[in-house]
């Protein structure tokens, strides 16, 4: 089975590891003294910070206790509305 949660491992890891190679080719390139090497690196962590950002919050708006689906729940409770038929629903023809 599929679950949030391991969706949000797997995006966590590829960051981590996105990271790591962005602070390797910086190394290399502050090593070499190159500066290609270092705008490279530098540009690939700033990618790699804003993804983790970015997972970060959806994984707080969307996970099971997060804001959207806290709001929605509240809407849901507070209009009386039911996620279930409980009558059935009878087609026309």
């Amino acid at each position: 089975m599929y679950s949030m949660l391991n969706g949000y491992e797997m995006a966590v890891t590829v960051i981590a590891i996105m990271i790591s190679i962005s602070g390797i080719i910086l190394g290399i390139g502050y090593a070499a003294d190159d500066r290609k090497l270092k705008g490279i690196g530098r540009d690939e962590l700033f990618q790699s910070v804003i993804n983790g950002i970015i997972v970060g919050s959806l994984f707080g708006l969307f996970s099971s206790q997060g804001v959207v689906t806290a709001s929605i729940n509240q809407i849901m409770n507070y209009s009386g509305a039911s996620s279930s038929c409980s009558e059935g629903v009878t087609l026309p023809g």
